[in-house]
């Protein structure tokens, strides 16, 4: 996980003795297909059924292999990695919030703003202006960035 710089990740976070689900390495091939898959279709609703079938796995092997490979269970595994693609969008300013939100697997920004808010304790529009140093300017089309 990529902490916000200068403050500390909430209780709870998604890591296991400081490392995130991205930076942990599987042994078994088949967990490093899903982690990968999981990596490359983040903005899809993702099960565990759905990936465990397309590595050949049943549902309870993987939720066994992931957790004892990664330290981390498969909802977990997930909302990470989509909160650490959030961080990455974040810094773009021509993506509204809810367009990361999107981007990230979010069907709605509350959702986002819930889950973010849960991992790093701020909203992703404050850690934004405050990380990238950019100010939010509301439209009736939504929330658009402008540089200071």
């Amino acid at each position: 996980m990529l902490p916000i710089p200068g403050r500390p990740l909430r209780s709870g976070s998604a890591q296991v003795d400081g490392v995130s689900p991205s930076q942990r390495i599987a042994k078994d091939p088949r967990v490093e297909r899903v982690l990968e898959a999981i990596r490359s279709h983040l903005e899809e609703h993702l099960t565990v059924g759905g990936m465990a079938a397309s590595v050949g796995l049943s549902r309870s092997r993987l939720e066994h292999l992931l957790r004892e490979q990664t330290g981390f269970k498969f909802t977990d595994v997930i909302h990470g990695l989509r909160l650490e693609k959030a961080i990455t969008l974040l810094g773009d300013p021509r993506l509204r919030i809810k367009e990361v939100a999107s981007l990230c697997g979010y069907a709605t920004t509350e959702g986002f703003d819930k889950a973010f808010r849960k991992r790093f304790g701020d909203r992703p529009s404050a850690y934004r202006r405050s990380t990238f140093g950019q100010q939010i300017a509301h439209s009736d089309s939504g929330t658009a960035l402008t540089p200071r």
